[in-house]
């Protein structure tokens, strides 16, 4: 049912997947089932060595990753692994307010999905900005309308990014929240 925020986790990744090089397979039968096939180029061999903070900064940042969507998860994650940073990636908003506990000094920035049983991203990233009030924090909604309001009410650290997205998108949301430069964290 498309308004309890269903239905838009496909879409997203198959742009996902398609910006990977990828390609996505759905068959369907009435009474059976439907199987998704995701199917990835295989991932460029591990640097020989290692790579480390100040000479790519980038590959040195963590982010947190957000959604009750374990497929959607998956596939931003390996995007975000794409881009060359460090992801964590956690289906419960409750879990990864824990986690940040632990690790706040660690994250450069959170992506949440908007819509999660329990709480919504923006209610997780005030939870966790309670840690940490720089966070820097994408909110990725299906319905950015219902969602813009509370994302402006978290400041200019938070950006909202809409449903479907492509990895381009979802590249200038992280180039934009992190700053540039060395990692103060």
């Amino acid at each position: 049912k498309a308004s309890d925020g269903h239905g838009l986790g496909l879409p997203t990744v198959r742009a996902l997947v398609e910006a990977l090089g990828g390609t996505i397979a759905i068959e369907s039968a009435l009474d059976v089932g439907t199987v998704v096939t995701v199917t990835l180029p295989a991932a460029p061999e591990a640097q020989s060595e290692p790579v480390l903070a100040g000479e790519d900064d980038a590959a040195a940042r963590t982010i947190l990753l957000v959604d009750d969507e374990p497929i959607v998860l998956e596939t931003v994650r390996r995007v975000v692994t794409a881009l060359g940073h460090e992801a964590v990636a956690l289906s419960d908003p409750d879990d990864a307010v824990h986690w940040f506990a632990e690790n706040a000094h660690t994250c450069a920035l959170v992506i949440t999905d908007y819509r999660m049983p329990g709480r919504t991203g923006t209610q997780m990233v005030a939870a966790l900005r309670a840690h940490r009030s720089d966070l820097p924090a994408v909110v990725v909604s299906g319905f950015a309308a219902e969602a813009v309001q509370e994302v402006r009410a978290l400041g200019n650290a938070t950006t909202l990014l809409s449903k479907p997205y492509g990895m381009a998108e979802l590249k200038r949301a992280i180039d934009s929240a992190i700053p540039e430069g060395p990692s103060e964290l």
